[in-house]
């Protein structure tokens, strides 16, 4: 970092001398950066190309760095820099400089849907997909193990409810395999879920709004069709012990629309030997 500028609010927002690096995988990749060097306490960020500070996609203050889901051709900027105060940068030169450092770059790939994941060093499965032998393979050949898409793991795949009438229940089974594509405002980090896509009738009552309700320890969230965060319609997170209610409102405004709205039903995953219960969702519409 000898003789760079400084520049202010970069990485993590700090000021401080910042070297910049190039990344431009040709995959689909998870990127995992992290920086050498005993002169000086090391921060790294990872930006669009473009390099704006309030665009960071990633950063960290212990010298490593990591971001998922990278598609191939992006063009990323690796940001390597240390705080303005930091003492090490007062160090003189030397020819062991204490201020030079190195930066170890790796790629996880990210295998397309299908494709063959064992073994493990070819690479992850992607969203919606568990690496895993399908119905009828041989699950003692390892070629037969494939990245298999499950029901229900992503908006896209989301499992259809109809809901008929104004009140009803479901039975889920938390023994069905899923993973951990999606966090809400209030749940979803550490978690495994499914998501459902809720078919609204046409004829409702004024007002109409839905409730969810568990009496299992699980946390609910509901999403407009187009599944991104910021379209989150209500949130609530599980608590040990207790059940979870949940309400989704204008479901009128929903349905003239036609957007059935995406409940995602989170729950913790099974320690080793434990099995899960299957849990009930009663449902039911009321009117203003």
């Amino acid at each position: 970092l000898r003789g760079i500028s400084e520049i202010e609010a970069g990485i993590c927002g700090a000021d401080g001398p910042t070297a910049y690096l190039r990344l431009a995988p040709d995959l689909d990749v998870d990127v995992t950066a992290t920086v050498n060097t005993a002169g000086f306490a090391p921060r790294l960020g990872i930006s669009p190309a473009a390099c704006v500070a309030d665009r960071e996609l990633a950063c960290g203050e212990e010298g490593t760095v990591e971001l998922r889901d990278v598609a191939a051709g992006t063009l990323l900027t690796l940001a390597i820099g240390a705080a303005v105060d930091d003492p090490g940068l007062a160090a003189p030169e030397s020819a062991d400089d204490p201020l030079d450092f190195t930066v170890d770059v790796s790629f996880r790939r990210i295998l397309a849907v299908g494709e063959r994941c064992l073994p493990e060093s070819r690479g992850r499965c992607p969203g919606g997909t568990l690496c895993r032998a399908p119905m009828g393979a041989d699950p003692e050949d390892p070629a037969a193990w494939i990245c298999d898409p499950l029901p229900g793991d992503t908006c896209a795949s989301a499992e259809a409810l109809a809901l008929e009438g104004l009140s009803g229940e479901w039975v889920v089974d938390l023994e069905n395999p899923q993973t951990d594509a999606h966090a809400h405002s209030c749940a979803g980090e550490g978690t495994i879920d499914r998501v459902f896509r809720l078919e609204i009738a046409a004829d409702l009552p004024p007002g109409a709004a839905l409730e969810i309700v568990s009496k299992a320890a699980v946390g609910l969230a509901a999403r407009g069709p187009g599944c991104e965060l910021a379209a989150e319609l209500a949130c609530a997170a599980a608590v040990d012990g207790e059940g979870v209610a949940l309400t989704i409102p204008d479901l009128e405004g929903l349905a003239a629309a036609g957007a059935d709205p995406l409940l995602f039903l989170e729950w913790t995953p099974a320690a080793d030997g434990e099995t899960l219960e299957p849990i009930t969702l009663s449902w039911a519409i009321s009117g203003a």
